[in-house]
C-alpha cells in the first residue's frame, strides 16, 4: 500500500482523533450515572449522557488556559455526543453479527474455525462474534476518524489514496485487489 503525502496527512490526523475515540467511550461507559440511566426512558438517558459529557471535556480540558465551552467546547460537546450515541449503537446492533459472519472466511484462523465447528450450532455464530469482536470492532472508530478528517477540510487525494482509505471500490487501469474481483474469480481447472 502506497499512500502520497496528502493520504499519509489524512491517516495521520485520523489516528489522532482516534486515540480520543478509544479513551472518550471507555470513560463514558465506566460512568455510574450512564450505567444507571440504562433503564431511564431515552430522553432522560441522552440528559445523564450530556452531563457526562461536559463533566469529561472540563476534566480533560483543565490544564488549557484558554478553554471555555462557548469557545470550542460546546462544539465539542456536541461531537462527543454523536460519537457516543453512534459507538453505543454499533455495539448493541444486530448489524455486529453481520459483520463478524461476512469477514469470518478471512481472519479465523484454521484452528478456530475447527474449534468453533466443534461446538453445537446453536453456539456457533456467539463464539465467532466473541473471536471476531475485538478485531474488527476497533476498526469502525477509525474508519470514523477518517470520514471526520475527510469532511474537516479539502483534501486533494489521489484515486489510489481514495482506494486505500476505502473511499472507492476500484481504480481504473490499476491491478488493486477488489470486492468485484474476488466475486468473480473462478478456480482454474486442474
Amino acid at each position: 500500500m502506497t499512500l502520497s503525502a496528502w493520504g499519509l496527512e489524512v491517516i495521520r490526523k485520523a489516528e489522532v482523533r482516534n486515540e480520543r475515540y478509544e479513551k472518550f467511550p471507555n470513560r463514558i461507559l465506566s460512568s455510574s450515572v450512564v450505567n444507571s440511566a440504562k433503564i431511564r426512558p431515552f430522553p432522560q438517558m441522552e440528559a445523564e449522557l450530556l452531563r457526562c459529557i461536559v463533566a469529561f471535556e472540563v476534566a480533560n480540558n483543565r490544564k488549557a488556559p484558554n478553554w471555555t465551552l462557548a469557545e470550542v467546547g460546546l462544539n465539542q460537546v456536541n461531537d462527543d455526543f454523536f460519537l457516543f450515541n453512534e459507538y453505543v449503537g454499533h455495539h448493541r446492533n444486530d448489524w455486529i453479527e453481520e459483520f463478524c459472519e461476512g469477514w469470518k472466511e478471512f481472519i479465523l484462523e484454521d484452528a478456530d474455525k475447527l474449534a468453533i465447528d466443534s461446538l453445537p450450532e446453536t453456539e456457533r455464530k456467539q463464539a465467532r462474534v466473541a473471536k471476531l469482536l475485538p478485531v474488527l470492532l476497533p476498526l469502525w472508530p477509525f474508519f470514523g476518524s477518517i470520514c471526520h478528517v475527510l469532511q474537516e477540510e479539502e483534501n486533494p487525494l489521489t484515486p489510489k489514496d481514495a482506494y486505500w482509505l476505502g473511499l472507492i471500490d476500484e481504480v481504473v487501469g490499476e491491478s488493486l485487489p477488489t470486492i468485484r474481483t474476488l466475486a468473480e474469480w473462478q478456480p482454474a481447472d486442474a
